[in-house]
């Protein structure tokens, strides 16, 4: 009896092992056919058609364990979209709170319409997020605009230390010059991207603001434009050199505060959530790729617009996600260019980042507690920031084998014992018929490969209040879109019908090439 159950301690130890060994692969197993059945855009969701999403991104990728923070007006997370996926965030107003109610009431909740496109869940007439595995952190600056720089770098900094992988901001304020940023937000910026959390931001809107924007214009973000359903360039779309990619800016479908469906938004505030659900999608299968080499993808698998490439108006393209998400299929060479981290370590080398450092980077001797673990297992990139310690492949590894060892331990002394006290056991007249192993090895198989739950979520807590400072930082439009007029979006209520056209010529067919995975 005592062998038997030594025995069956044993054989789980090894199943449990086999279950890490199995789990442990660089892309995470996300095909559950019940998940994906109910997951189905609506009509007016064009892009999903466009970047064939449901055909080659989702079975691949759907954003599992990753966190993305929408720094806006805060998140309506009682929504039956948004149910279960936001996470508690913060509030930088100082009215308290954690984010998940959205105070913008004028145009309907911009927050709320952002998340939904990062990570909506497509319920009944509602809003499907292009990586509906991922979480949404919510980080509310204000219902219609900011009073200070303070708040959004401080947000940012929030968005880090709360677990963030990914930050989204649909937000903007007048820029110098297409280089300049604040210091003050370039720090936080900085303060991120040193900490391997990619950031995003939406590159303006001309009608709003007639020129640069930050944070777009920050070394280190990803600044993404508007595109039409075709394909051309969204006549609103900001155009400057710190575009990186462009992505769907009009005709866009969302759900707002209320839960009411529409069709007529446009604004690049809805182009930066699709590329920061396209990062997010990236990072989880790549949990190891570091910021820099997600933008790379992001870049280097766009599909080229305009002349030259890159331009002020597509950057280096359209984004592409089922080649982004595809590394094996579709590499990007480290050679390739990498504009964003390009313009970051450019800045690094100035005199301001210089004077800046301790503001963004941790002293040597005394790393900064809320950082997250260093990305490792990988070389660095266009020398990037050195990189050491275990991979996750390296620590299941020597788990397992840990589990093997003690095992091969236990049958030993177990073996020996039982030779030496070799007592008479009884014939067996009666025995169960025994359980066939293929029957018990797919359903283990089917839960080794069966999508695991998403991170803890964060440790509630509220971001201390910012101090309104009087640096004369007034945004004068900090949300780009929806609006609804003529000249910009159509009349109110305008959208593509069901089976809205051809997919655009931008889009491909060659997704799919011999040997795709």
């Amino acid at each position: 009896m005592g062998r038997r159950l030594v025995c069956a301690m044993a054989a789980a130890g090894l199943l449990a092992a086999a279950g890490l060994a199995l789990s442990a692969g660089p892309a995470r197993a996300e095909t559950a056919a019940a998940s994906q059945a109910r997951l189905t855009p609506g009509p007016g969701e064009w892009w999903f058609a466009s970047w064939q999403v449901q055909q080659t991104v989702w079975p691949l990728t759907q954003g599992a364990g990753v966190t993305v923070a929408v720094i806006d007006s805060g998140v309506q997370a009682s929504l039956p979209d948004l149910r279960g996926v936001v996470l508690a965030g913060g509030d930088m107003t100082g009215a308290g709170g954690r984010g998940d109610t959205d105070g913008n009431i004028s145009i309907d909740g911009h927050g709320t319409e952002v998340a939904a496109l990062i990570a909506g869940q497509g319920v009944g007439n509602g809003v499907l997020g292009v990586a509906p595995r991922a979480k949404i952190l919510p980080v509310r600056i204000g219902n219609s605009g900011t009073d200070s720089l303070l708040v959004v770098a401080d947000a940012i900094r929030f968005a880090v230390r709360h677990g963030a992988q990914v930050i989204n901001m649909s937000l903007g304020s007048a820029a110098a010059s297409p280089a300049g940023c604040d210091p003050v937000l370039q720090a936080a910026v900085a303060y991120a991207l040193e900490r391997n959390v990619i950031v995003v931001a939406a590159a303006g809107d001309r009608a709003l603001i007639d020129g640069p924007v930050e944070p777009a214009s920050c070394a280190g973000v990803l600044a993404v434009g508007g595109v039409e359903p075709d394909g051309s360039l969204w006549r609103g779309s900001t155009r400057e050199p710190y575009v990186a990619v462009a992505a769907p800016g009009d005709h866009i479908a969302f759900e707002g505060r209320d839960g009411l469906y529409s069709t007529s938004a446009w604004g690049t505030s809805f182009s930066s959530p699709l590329v920061a659900g396209a990062a997010a999608l990236i990072r989880s299968r790549y949990p190891h790729m570091p910021w820099y080499e997600v933008d790379q993808r992001l870049t280097g698998t766009a599909t080229p617009a305009g002349r030259p490439v890159p331009n002020d108006g597509y950057g280096y393209g359209i984004v592409d996600l089922a080649r982004a998400v595809n590394a094996s299929a579709y590499p990007v060479r480290a050679s390739a260019p990498d504009p964003v981290y390009a313009s970051f370590r450019a800045w690094l080398a100035t005199p301001a980042a210089r004077a800046l450092r301790g503001q963004y980077r941790p002293p040597a001797q005394a790393p900064d507690p809320a950082a997250p673990p260093a990305i490792t297992g990988r070389r660095p990139a266009q020398g990037g920031p050195p990189q050491a310690g275990m991979t996750l492949e390296e620590i299941v590894i020597t788990g397992v084998a840990a589990v093997c060892v003690f095992v091969a331990v236990l049958l030993l002394v177990l073996g020996i014992s039982s030779r030496r006290q070799a007592v008479p056991r009884p014939p067996r007249t009666l025995r169960s018929p025994r359980r066939p192993r293929g029957r018990h090895d797919r359903r283990f198989l089917a839960m080794a490969t069966s999508p695991g739950p998403g991170p803890a979520s964060p440790r509630p807590g509220l971001a201390t209040p910012c101090p309104r400072s009087g640096d004369g930082w007034e945004a004068r439009a900090w949300s780009f879109g929806p609006e609804e007029d003529k000249e910009h979006g159509g009349a109110s209520g305008y959208g593509p019908p069901p089976g809205y056209g051809p997919p655009p010529p931008w889009a491909g067919s060659a997704h799919g090439p011999p040997g795709w995975r």
